[in-house]
Parts: C-alpha cells; sequence; structure tokens
C-alpha cells in the first residue's frame, strides 16, 4: 500500500516539477523583454517591475516585484518589494503595478496570464497532495508498522494451520 501511496506523492511533485519549469520560461520571456528594453538611450523605458518563480515548502511560487533603484557613491543598488496579490483570485492586476511603461503592461498581460492557468493547476496538486496526507492520517491506526507486522504474523499463523490441514480428494470419500 506504502509504495503506491508513495508513487502518487512522486507523480505529485514531478508534475510541480513540470509546471516549474513551464513557468521558468515564461519568467525568462518576461526577463528578455526587461533585457531589450535596458539600455542607456531608453533610460525611462526601463521598467521597474519583475518576476520571481521559486519553491516555497515543496510548492511552486511566481509572484510579481518592484524595483526601486538608489545611487550611492557611484554603485547603483537595486531593492525589490513584492507586489500585493488577492490570493482567491490566482492573477495580478494590472492595477498593483508601480506606473508600468507600455511594454511591461504587454509582457505583464501575457506572463501573468500564463501564470494564472500554472497558479490554478498548482492549486489542484495540492488538493490532491492534501487528500492524500489525510487518506495516510486516517489509514495510520490500522496501516502502521505494529499493525502490519500483527497482520503479517496472523497471515503466516493462518497459512502454517492450513498447511496442516490433510486435505481428502472428494472422489476418495465417495461411496460407490
Amino acid at each position: 500500500m506504502k509504495t503506491n501511496i508513495d508513487n502518487i506523492l512522486n507523480v505529485l511533485a514531478e508534475e510541480s516539477r513540470q509546471l516549474e519549469i513551464v513557468a521558468d520560461s515564461i519568467a525568462d520571456e518576461f526577463w528578455g523583454a526587461n533585457k531589450e528594453h535596458r539600455s542607456e538611450t531608453n533610460k525611462w523605458d526601463r521598467g521597474s517591475i519583475g518576476v520571481r518563480v521559486r519553491r516555497l515548502n515543496r510548492w511552486l511560487h511566481v509572484c510579481w516585484f518592484k524595483n526601486k533603484f538608489y545611487k550611492r557613491e557611484g554603485v547603483i543598488k537595486v531593492f525589490s518589494e513584492d507586489l500585493p496579490r488577492n490570493k482567491e483570485v490566482m492573477r495580478y492586476r494590472i492595477g498593483t503595478l508601480p506606473s508600468p511603461t507600455g511594454w511591461e503592461k504587454k509582457a505583464f498581460t501575457e506572463a501573468e496570464r500564463q501564470f494564472e492557468s500554472i497558479r490554478k493547476a498548482q492549486v489542484k496538486l495540492k488538493e490532491i497532495d492534501a487528500l492524500m496526507m489525510s487518506y495516510l492520517k486516517d489509514v495510520k491506526d490500522f496501516a502502521g508498522e505494529k499493525e502490519m507486522a500483527r497482520v503479517a504474523k496472523s497471515i503466516k499463523e493462518k497459512n502454517a494451520a492450513w498447511a496442516k490441514t490433510e486435505i481428502v480428494p472428494i472422489r476418495d470419500t465417495v461411496k460407490e
């Protein structure tokens, strides 16, 4: 029984990894657009938002952040702050962006549309995981190691009793 459950949990982890690969690809596309607009001649069109794909407690998280740039002693320092998202909606709204540039709006809208689907899929995986953990909690009383050892001993005893039983073929008991 445990190996089947382990297999299901491994499938959930693998599916989450696949979502992470897709999310990383989408984030890379956003960062590619960001790099195209980052130049000395385009100083005011650089943009100030970014996206982060990471794992927290086994699960994938995709979040947007805003950057603030400070120049101190000839060195530019960047401070990032996560943007708020309504957890019920699964999507960041364009209104949460701090004065986005034209290219940022377009890139954000396209990426966020795809991230929303990834978040919804991730929620489904979490629901399956929660069901599996609940199941394991419910069956632990009769599927624990001690109980399984007791059942195995009982089965061996019954098999030994059956092995000692002499089975007489029915045709030997029928009189002609």
